[in-house]
């Protein structure tokens, strides 16, 4: 049916007229109200999706000309197509649903030019960090993660480093092979990345190290034996300094076999009698040649390093801190309300009440006490805030999981983070 007969819509205006005039509780009005009321429902439902389809499409539009929401983004920038927005000033456009910002979580309008799902000041910090190359000096950066708290965490230690690099190749272009690498990462104490590691976990850790090099991304093991490191980690591993290891127990014994049959074979160096005698500045050494094929392993003497070997003092890592361009941005604490606090806050807002109230009912139990009991549990049931802990466990680990497993997943197939 396209259209309505005019005489019939004629007549049908008229009715609707009259029904204007009847009582509310009339039959005929309660009739005519009940067979308008569909009509009524699908007109507000159409303009409902009206407006909703208009605040997305205006949201759509101004994240397309943004950097990294582009739905032509392309991050190959070896080819010449570096990661540029569309936009012609600093912000891309308003948006009419507020957005989260990725970072600080807080809801945002105001659309950065470059950063679609950053607010305009996490954006201004991000383009400090990405636009810097240099310290103020003019120099190279070298981080350092203290995470001499950290490492006594071996879980949380090997989750976040893993995490880290997964984060790196999902987020860095390709760059093939370069001859240096754009960014290094050298991990100490390597044992405690691969210490009662799952077998999926250390199939994930070998892609990122295999897959990573082509991101300018190089990675380096330290660890004081060398079967700390599995094997199939190891394997994808080109650069090898080995120093002197002293075989006094069975397991040094076995891990002097174990790194000499990892270098490749020099017919005038006996590899494993040589490790056992290397002097303090000495090391034995195989890196990849300009064809891609690793070096006979050599005896080598190692320059010895021009920086303090040992930590800084407190007042020194102050004054770095204070220098620091991020130093403002992450020094300060964020401590926002937890659930348990919000929860505990309102348990003693009703609380109060409840004690200043006489008690009319001695044989029932108290209302404070019943609120108690469904809070915080009794001898044989758990209470809400229990229960509640114990899910936000399983919802924060599962989380970690996924994310650390997106962005390892993501950057092998290809995925793009938006």
């Amino acid at each position: 049916m396209t259209s309505i007969d005019p005489a019939e819509l004629e007549v049908c205006l008229r009715v609707l007229a009259q029904v204007e005039d009847l009582p509310a509780e009339h039959d005929d009005a309660v009739r005519v109200r009940r067979a308008t009321a569909k009509i009524f429902k699908a007109a507000k439902k159409f303009r409902k999706s009206e407006r909703k389809a208009a605040i997305t499409a205006n949201d759509r539009a101004v994240t397309a000309l943004t950097a990294t929401g582009s739905p032509d983004r392309i991050d190959d920038e070896t080819q010449g197509l570096p990661l540029v927005s569309n936009a012609t000033g600093a912000t891309a456009g308003t948006l009419l649903r507020a957005r989260s910002c990725y970072t600080c979580r807080k809801r945002f309008v105001e659309v950065d030019a470059f950063y679609h799902n950053l607010c305009p000041s996490c954006a201004a910090f991000n383009h400090g960090k990405r636009d810097a190359r240099t310290d103020l000096t003019g120099r190279g950066v070298v981080s350092i993660l203290a995470a001499d708290r950290l490492v006594l965490q071996p879980r949380l230690y090997s989750t976040f480093l893993l995490w880290l690099l997964s984060e790196l190749f999902e987020q860095l272009p390709e760059v093939g092979d370069l001859d240096k690498p754009k960014l290094a990462f050298v991990f100490d104490e390597a044992h405690l990345l691969f210490d009662n590691a799952s077998p999926a976990l250390m199939q994930r850790i070998e892609q990122v190290v295999r897959l990573i090099r082509s991101k300018g991304v190089g990675v380096y093991f330290c660890s004081q034996f060398p079967d700390d490191v599995p094997g199939e980690i190891l394997g994808q591993l080109g650069n090898r300094i080995q120093h002197a290891l002293r075989a006094f127990t069975p397991r040094d014994q076995k891990a002097v076999k174990t790194a000499a049959e990892t270098f490749v074979a020099n017919p005038k160096l006996d590899v494993a009698k040589a490790i056992s005698q290397l002097r303090v500045g000495e090391a034995l050494v195989s890196t990849l040649q300009d064809n891609g094929v690793p070096m006979p392993v050599e005896r080598a003497l190692m320059a010895p390093p021009r920086c303090r070997m040992g930590t800084i003092t407190a007042e020194e890592r102050a004054a770095t801190l204070a220098r620091s361009p991020v130093g403002a941005k992450y020094d300060r604490p964020v401590n926002r309300e937890s659930a348990y606090e919000i929860l505990t806050r309102r348990r003693t807002e009703t609380a109060a009440p409840d004690r200043a109230a006489p008690d009319r009912t001695p044989a029932a139990k108290p209302e404070g006490d019943m609120l108690h009991d469904w809070l915080w549990g009794t001898g044989r049931r758990q209470g809400m805030v229990e229960s509640m802990a114990k899910q936000a466990a399983r919802t924060v680990g599962s989380q970690l999981g996924r994310q650390i497993l997106r962005g390892v997943l993501g950057g092998i197939t290809g995925g793009r983070g938006r």
